[in-house]
């Protein structure tokens, strides 16, 4: 029994190799996104043209202005089927897709496949709604609260469009099962006053959905609720009194409005003509041969950070491509950070030598040759000389592309070390790196003690301050108020030496 098993396991694992080197895969660039796809070439060519069509919507809606983009684009994986995708990053829940911020750039996964149902969804809305976190959180001045930032993703993950036809507000019908019992909603007091906070459950999006959509359907409730979002950000204010200076009534009585508007279920959406105003699209497009298929799941993993643990199958694998003359840049880049991981030096610098006979300017490969010149040690580890070389070649990293985040926190991070003093210009770096990178926690953890470093303790305290308030759950709180109890710490024995 024992043996049958293996052998239907082995003839099933053979079937789906065979089946995945004979897929049709596709490559589509467009100026903000890089999609890889499995599905059709029609529906693939709507997907980032729809894509860049929210894109743009966003910035119409909210009077953002995205003109000056300096993030690389968002790389998007779209497997055409829900099975395949959730096999492929072993998830067993409702999920359709995810979205990772990293220092290097955002990475997308997704499933196209359209539900049965009207209440089922496809990834590509899971995409929206993360995508209007990230241009938001990079383009807006304000921190949104928790209902609003999910809210206003539901709302307008909902858009839909119609050749040059934006069509905002449709029903996100998704949330309506979890909205059927108003008795079971959170208090609007409760959403309100969580700020930053997930709430348990669902409700906070199915509500933050609801009530997004009727302030933005009308006029009168659209300008105070920017009012609230200002006064929210101001340093010290209190959320009730926030609350009611800008909508000038109670929790209460909101709280009736909404559940009207609820029961009504009027739901008005609207339409931008896009046609005359929209940047042309540009896409180019390329299907991929079977050696660059055979790699699309290990790929989309490894981007995803499901590498960790198992460096060596995607060694194996990558090597294996780079050999077939897959895409070289790229695998010689991720096998370098594989062995720079596994602490593989001298073969990580292989890959990294590659990368700069290439081009002597790639800031990717310059920024992976400080961390093998670093090699896991610890400053005191380190003589002078080498010391010399790692702050050479991190300023190298550093001018060959200045709006590369590693590159930027390479550098960022010298002025840490004990002999260094914390610049103005390296303070300036620091707040670049957290624009293009608002969401990367490693950042804000970074400039808080730059700035208490340089002396500048009142500017660290508020910060840190800041991300308390905001913090998204209890862990996050306690880790930034033990920052903020190590810089007062620092500032206390300071005061006490002199």
């Amino acid at each position: 029994m024992k043996i049958i098993t293996k052998l239907l396991f082995a003839i099933a694992f053979l079937s789906y190799a065979e089946a995945k080197a004979n897929d049709e895969w596709y490559e589509l660039v467009s100026d903000h996104f890089i999609l890889r796809t499995d599905t059709n070439l029609e529906k693939a060519r709507k997907t980032i043209e729809d894509l860049e069509k929210y894109r743009f919507t966003i910035g119409a809606i909210t009077g953002l202005d995205l003109s000056e983009d300096y993030s690389p684009p968002l790389v998007i994986y779209a497997f055409n089927t829900t099975k395949r995708f959730r096999r492929t990053f072993s998830i067993r829940g409702g999920t359709l897709g995810f979205y990772n911020a990293f220092e290097d750039g955002a990475i997308s996964m997704l499933s196209l496949e359209d539900g049965d149902q009207i209440w089922q969804l496809n990834g590509l809305r899971i995409i929206f709604h993360e995508y209007s976190h990230h241009i938001l959180h990079q383009y807006s001045p304000l921190q949104y609260p928790r209902w609003y930032d999910e809210g206003f993703g539901e709302y307008l993950g909902m858009t839909e469009f119609d050749g040059d036809t934006a069509i905002i507000g449709k029903p996100a019908v998704h949330r309506f099962p979890s909205l059927k019992r108003p008795s079971a909603w959170h208090k609007l007091k409760v959403l309100m006053r969580s700020k930053g906070e997930y709430l348990a459950g669902t409700q906070q999006y199915s509500q933050g959905w609801l009530i997004t959509h009727f302030f933005q359907g009308s006029e009168k409730y659209t300008k105070q609720l920017n009012m609230y979002l200002n006064l929210l950000n101001q340093p010290g204010i209190d959320n009730d009194k926030a609350f009611k200076k800008a909508f000038g009534k109670s929790y209460s009585k909101m709280d009736k409005e909404i559940k009207r508007y609820w029961y009504n279920r009027e739901l008005p959406t609207y339409s931008i003509n896009l046609e005359g105003i929209l940047p042309e699209i540009s896409i180019e497009t390329r299907k991929l041969d079977p050696a660059e298929v055979a790699i699309m799941h290990h790929e989309a993993r490894h981007l995803s950070g499901y590498s960790y643990g198992n460096e060596a199958e995607y060694i194996k694998t990558f090597e294996q491509a780079l050999l077939k003359g897959v895409r070289p840049i790229d695998l010689h880049r991720y096998l370098a950070n594989l062995l720079l991981n596994q602490k593989n030096w001298d073969k990580a610098n292989n890959h990294i030598q590659a990368l700069l006979a290439k081009n002597p300017d790639y800031a990717p490969a310059l920024v992976m040759k400080t961390r093998l010149l670093w090699r896991g040690r610890r400053p005191n580890d380190i003589s002078k000389e080498e010391m010399k070389n790692i702050r050479k070649a991190t300023i190298k990293a550093l001018k060959a592309d200045q709006s590369y985040v590693p590159g930027l926190m390479a550098y960022a991070g010298l002025f840490m070390l004990d002999e260094m003093k914390v610049t103005d210009n390296a303070l300036d770096i620091m707040e670049t790196i957290r624009f293009l990178v608002p969401d990367v926690e490693s950042a804000k953890i970074l400039q808080v003690n730059m700035l208490a470093k340089a002396g500048k303790q009142n500017e660290a305290v508020a910060k840190v301050q800041k991300l308390i308030d905001w913090a998204r759950s209890n862990r996050e709180r306690k880790r930034y108020e033990e920052l903020l109890e190590s810089i007062n710490n620092t500032v206390a024995l300071k005061a006490s030496s002199n």
